[in-house]
């Protein structure tokens, strides 16, 4: 019985399913289950308070924001280590800030009493979200490191971007992703780091993903990173969305040609996943050019830095369907982010609409998993459209149109364009649109096609009106799967603020109908087989 408990398959399995709290309870069924079920519990750890509170219960105080540490005991350091041998990730997660101040200074303690690695095993180090790494030398850091993310400093810290990179250099040197954030508390500039950034491809040997702040990779970045190995160059993500961004006039600033590009032998050799802001009319130039690899991408995030002109989308377009028939993923984003201040962009109000003309062409990449699409202003595209739209793409998981527009516009498409996408595209899971929600609409009259896989649904932007709640919760609860999530978020590849949603709590309440509805379609559907049997 022992023997088949301790079996690693058997462990992983019945753990993997599991929390904390029950993997611990689950340890005490036999020895053989107590580091196993270690390894589960500590693999990832998003409240380094929990790490902390191993060696002596440090006393938390809110107003102070500061960890009173004791000095740590033998008994409670060897408590530690047996630990810190199983954290793979260390991040701060989502809950109270306070105590992120002093954990470098509580951990300094721990570190002298250990002298060695604090965290051994230690694969992923988000530094930037503890705010380890402006003030100080970044603990924790570890041979076994591999994906590092690390905050800008600010001048007031008397550190540099290149203190950070040499502390990693010379104690995570086999680091293979390195994200770099922005605080507003550093007045960020693409301008101020550029030449440090242009050394990390050399500077760690096997970095393969290089993550950066929105407006960071300008066009002399773009065109050094041209000469290295990078398969992957995206964009950093941080918890205080609005900071993590930049200049977005660095990205329009210098030559960005394709002459500057590829002037190499062979440019971008090994890239696979590119995200970057520019202005579209530079951007096609580089991606035209047949020594470009295109055809290697399977994710390309675009951000353009300006309005771009409807010409320019049809071009971009055109040449993502002709060259990019390995692209999975397309995330293209036509307006600024939310919450910004530049002078690169018109309001909202003064751009045209995005017709099924301009992006048309993107109906080629019959392999695409994943679409996103974002504009200033509801699309100008109709029911029909989404339904010549989709039938060209069976195999979307993700599809996300414009679902929060900045301004008041009308939608042209219907609630009826979700029947449309269930029938065209059987796999999809994530779904936003922005459609009319206040016209009565009947629910089908026949077996109506069903969302098989769908787990998240975004119609927050939509109106809804009392007077035709009930038919848009009939016919809702007639075409998706229960549980249903009616939510935003979870699509976009960018860390931008969410947008505001007007009718969040309408159709919050709407959904709790929907379950219902779905729950009485699905034992009426039950009792019909049975009777059917009998």
């Amino acid at each position: 019985m022992h023997s088949v408990l301790a079996s690693p398959e058997l462990l992983e399995r019945i753990l993997s399913f599991h929390g904390a709290g029950e993997n611990a309870r689950y340890a005490l069924v036999c020895r053989a289950w107590v580091e196993p079920a270690r390894a589960t519990i500590w693999h990832k750890v998003d409240k380094p308070c929990a790490l902390l509170k191993l060696l002596g219960a440090p006393e938390c105080t809110v107003r102070q924001r500061e960890h009173r540490m004791p000095l740590p005991l033998a008994h409670n350091v060897q408590r530690f280590n047996e630990i810190a041998v199983h954290v793979r990730v260390l991040c701060l997660g989502k809950g109270p800030k306070y105590c992120i101040g002093s954990i470098t200074d509580a951990m300094s303690q721990v570190n002298s009493a250990c002298n060695m690695p604090l965290l051994p095993g230690l694969r992923v180090l988000d530094a930037a979200s503890m705010e380890l790494s402006p003030g100080g030398e970044i603990p924790f850091l570890c041979h076994k490191l591999r994906h590092l993310t690390i905050q800008l400093p600010s001048s007031r810290s008397g550190r540099t971007l290149v203190n950070s990179i040499n502390d990693a250099v010379f104690r995570a040197s086999g680091i293979s992703s390195l994200a770099v954030v922005a605080s507003y508390l550093t007045r960020p500039s693409a301008l101020q780091f550029e030449q440090v950034l242009m050394t990390l491809p050399a500077t760690f040997s096997r970095l393969c993903t290089l993550s950066l702040p929105l407006y960071f990779l300008t066009p002399n970045l773009f065109a050094r990173l041209a000469t290295t190995s990078l398969t992957d160059i995206l964009f950093s993500t941080c918890a205080r969305s609005h900071d993590n961004r930049g200049d977005p006039r660095d990205v329009l600033l210098g030559p960005f040609t394709h002459h500057d590009v590829l002037s190499v032998g062979t440019p971008f050799a090994q890239l696979t996943q590119l995200a970057l802001c520019t202005d579209l009319a530079n951007l096609i130039p580089v991606l035209n050019n047949n020594r470009f690899p295109v055809h290697n991408l399977v994710l390309i995030v675009i951000r353009a830095a300006r309005q771009p002109a409807h010409a320019d989308i049809h071009a971009l377009c055109t040449i993502l369907a002709q060259r990019g028939g390995g692209l999975r993923t397309v995330c293209m984003h036509l307006a600024p982010p939310r919450n910004s201040r530049n002078d690169t962009w018109p309001a909202p109000d003064q751009s045209e609409r995005l017709t099924l003309g301009d992006v048309f062409p993107l109906c080629s990449i019959t392999g695409l998993r994943r679409l996103v699409l974002t504009h200033a202003r509801s699309l100008g595209i109709l029911d029909t459209g989404i339904d010549l739209f989709c039938a060209s793409l069976p195999r979307l998981e993700t599809l996300v149109l414009n679902p929060s527009p900045a301004t008041d516009d009308s939608p042209f498409l219907t609630l009826s364009s979700l029947s449309v996408v269930a029938r065209h595209c059987p796999l999809i899971r994530i779904l936003a649109l922005h459609v009319d929600a206040t016209a009565n609409i009947p629910p089908p009259t026949h077996s109506p096609i069903t969302f098989a896989h769908l787990e998240t649904l975004d119609l927050l932007s939509s109106r809804l009106c009392p007077e035709t709640r009930r038919t848009v919760a009939l016919f809702l609860a007639s075409i998706l799967p229960e549980p249903i999530c009616m939510s935003n978020g979870g699509y976009d590849s960018l860390d931008e603020a969410q947008p505001e949603h007007q009718y969040r709590e309408e159709w919050t309440s709407l959904q709790e109908s929907i379950s219902f509805m779905s729950t009485q379609r699905l034992q009426l559907a039950m009792l019909s087989g049975l009777a059917a049997q009998t």
